[in-house]
């Protein structure tokens, strides 16, 4: 596999393999350990979402203030690692997203040290998918 096809997959990759997950619902968090049943069910549910899916250059930047305000409301997953690691020179030992059913795609915000701040990821699902299911997902494991 070339340089270039293994950068185009680390996002997808990552996402897969993450330490930890925190799912946020209108401001209140729950965390779900890496090996739970629902950790792995919702690490699953995503994993199919992103098959078939690329990430794209993003336009989006986030500043840390804004982001915590929207993670208020709504329905949000971050993803946690046990370091810090980096893609395409961006740094990140978190990466979090907002949930909307009917997105076909999302922004994963980079997450260093608890501050949202800087470039963002942007990853599309493949044609005909969208965010439903993992939202459903996640949903579920809050008991809703």
């Amino acid at each position: 596999m070339s340089t270039f096809e293994e950068d185009e997959n680390y996002l997808k990759n990552k996402l897969a393999s993450p330490c930890g997950l925190k799912v946020y619902d209108d401001g209140n968090e729950l965390f779900f350990a890496f090996g739970s049943p629902e950790f792995d069910k919702a690490v699953a549910v995503l994993k199919n979402i992103n098959e078939y899916g690329y990430e794209m250059p993003a336009l989006g930047v986030s500043l840390d203030s804004l982001t915590k305000e929207e993670m208020r409301s709504g329905l949000w997953a971050e993803f946690i690692y046990d370091r810090v690691e980096e893609h395409r020179g961006m740094p990140f030992d978190s990466l979090l997203i907002k949930v909307n059913a009917g997105d076909c795609g999302y922004n994963a915000v980079r997450g260093v040290g608890g501050k949202y701040d800087g470039r963002v990821f942007y990853y599309s699902l493949a044609k005909g998918k969208t965010m439903r299911g993992f939202a459903e997902t996640l949903s579920g494991l809050l008991g809703k």
